[in-house]
Order: C-alpha cells, then sequence, then structure tokens
C-alpha cells in the first residue's frame, strides 16, 4: 500500500483514453528527438553544463515550477466549478485505483483528471529541478571525466554518454512542457463546457 500511495504522482501515465498517447509519449517523444538531434548535432552546440551551461541557465525557471504546480492542484482541489465533479463526457478517461485493498477502473471526473494532471507536474518538476542541481553540483567532475575519455580518444564512447543524458533530461523536460500546455487548455477551456 505504501509503494502505491507514494507512486499517485505518476498515476497521470496510467490513465487510459485512447489520445491520451499524444500527451505521455507521442509528442514528448517527438519533441525530445527534435531538441536533442538539434543539441547533438549543431557544429558548434551550446555548453550543456557549468556556469553559463543551459542546465545552470534554466535553474532559475526550473526551481519555481514545483510551487506553481502544487497552487493549481490546491485551486483545481478547492474549484468550485459546476461540472467539476461530474464525470468526464464520453468516453471518459479511466485509471486504476486501490480502495480497501481492492482494485477496480473508475471513469475520471474533471477534477480527478486535472489532480493526477497537476500530481504527476509536481512530482516531475521536482524531479527535473533536483536532477538540474545534482548535475550543477557535479560539473567539475563530470567535465574532468570528459577530458580524460577525450585524451584517451573514446569520442565514440562520450558521444553516446552525451547523448543519453541529453536525452534523458529533455525526455523529462518535455514532457512537463507538454503536461503543461494540456492542463492549460482544460483550465482555460475544457473545464467550462458541458
Amino acid at each position: 500500500m505504501i509503494r502505491y500511495e507514494l507512486s499517485r504522482g505518476l498515476a497521470y501515465r496510467s490513465i487510459k483514453h485512447r489520445d491520451m498517447h499524444w500527451y505521455t509519449t507521442t509528442v514528448p517523444l517527438a519533441l525530445t528527438l527534435v531538441a536533442s538531434a538539434s543539441i547533438l548535432l549543431l557544429p558548434n552546440p551550446p555548453p550543456l553544463l557549468g556556469k553559463d551551461g543551459l542546465v545552470a541557465s534554466s535553474l532559475s525557471v526550473l526551481s519555481t515550477l514545483p510551487g506553481f504546480f502544487f497552487a493549481g492542484l490546491a485551486a483545481v482541489a478547492t474549484f468550485n466549478g459546476m461540472n467539476m465533479d461530474a464525470e468526464m463526457p464520453a468516453p471518459a478517461p479511466t485509471v486504476r485505483v486501490q480502495v480497501g485493498g481492492t482494485s477496480s477502473v473508475i471513469s475520471l471526473s474533471r477534477r480527478q483528471f486535472l489532480s493526477y494532471l497537476f500530481s504527476y507536474l509536481v512530482l516531475i518538476s521536482f524531479a527535473l529541478c533536483v536532477a538540474s542541481l545534482a548535475l550543477s553540483a557535479v560539473t567539475p567532475t563530470l567535465l574532468e571525466l570528459k577530458s580524460g575519455i577525450l585524451a584517451n580518444g573514446h569520442y565514440a564512447f562520450w558521444f553516446t554518454v552525451r547523448a543519453l543524458g541529453v536525452m534523458s533530461y529533455l525526455a523529462v523536460a518535455s514532457s512537463v512542457l507538454v503536461t503543461t500546455l494540456h492542463g492549460m487548455f482544460f483550465l482555460t477551456e475544457r473545464i467550462h463546457q458541458p
């Protein structure tokens, strides 16, 4: 039960609906591939680490996101809209929940859907912020490792490690971006429709 409770921030990704793959997989993956290729294949790529690197530069924005999304979650949980607690129109998105030790699939209301969405955003934006802080803290070590690897002529190995790191970081960032835009659509337009 503890594992279930501590992992519910990721439940947004397990919501079932015919269009959910666009928001959880397809569009974030496409953005990740385009952004990664742009960074990795440029003749003079921007620095990723260090004081002027992309990670350090983005940290000021990333550090505000978890609080912003948590405020959004609180607002959704307490908002008194007429349609917030009604089941979403057919085919309603569904998710598996555990109640009293029994697992069942429920159809979601707008309030539940947005609660899952903002919970997910709180969790992954916090993870992205922690990863950015960790990368900033170990930058000198990583740059030293890079020098040693390149000095030994292991260019392909370094490119592979760098590519995997860039793609992993951008995959989480892309998921934050797409899910934020999806949440904005719901908050600005969809919750006001029958």
